[in-house]
């Protein structure tokens, strides 16, 4: 399966009819055309980032936080051993959780304790996605929190498509503005951009 990366812009461009000097000093200006302009670019990925979770259940607590500690261990080894550095893989602190039995208090009572840790991975070389999901899978992650595939390179392409958003505006107002007998020489340009990645 091919996977891409997509940045998406808009430009919103609105666009004076006349451009008249004399506008600041009126009380009313010339009628204004408002004309919007979208470019969007799909970018093939070049990392993935993976977050996995880890939870482990017990009732003894104790015992909850060792599972847990040993099956986060057995999968950072695991992804060591399969060549992904160490700066590349973070994990964060451990969380637990009491998990109560069904009747209501006072009555109930502690059924176990639930213990979690997340993993997050980065992988440079997209290719080795699955085979990695899928170990880490194995040696004992059992949840699949995310799975992110992005570009680092997003300002260069985020630039480009901006610059085509822009384009795609003008090239409008001027139709328009030539339907309606008019130009957009010298009319004030105010923009609002917006990026989706």
């Amino acid at each position: 399966m091919r996977h891409v990366s997509q940045v998406t812009l808009w430009t919103w461009i609105i666009l004076a009819n006349s451009g008249d000097p004399a506008c600041g000093q009126q009380e009313t200006c010339p009628p204004s055309v408002t004309v919007s302009g979208e470019a969007e670019l799909r970018i093939p990925p070049d990392e993935v980032i993976l977050t996995l979770g880890v939870e482990t259940y017990h009732q003894n607590l104790e015992e909850s936080k060792k599972n847990n500690d040993q099956r986060v261990k057995k999968i950072i080894r695991g992804l060591f051993d399969a060549g992904i550095e160490a700066r590349h893989v973070q994990t964060d602190y451990l969380h637990i959780m009491p998990n109560y039995e069904s009747p209501p208090p006072p009555e109930r009572r502690i059924r176990d304790y639930s213990c979690r840790k997340t993993i997050v991975v980065t992988l440079k070389d997209i290719t080795r996605y699955e085979d990695i999901l899928s170990r880490a899978l194995e040696e004992g992650a059992n949840h699949v929190h995310g799975v992110q595939f992005r570009t680092t390179e997003l300002r260069t392409h985020r630039d480009q498509a901006r610059a085509l958003a822009v384009r795609a505006a003008r090239e409008k107002a001027e139709a328009l503005a030539k339907e309606l007998q008019q130009t957009i020489g010298g009319a004030p340009v105010f923009a609002t951009l917006v990026c989706k990645t």
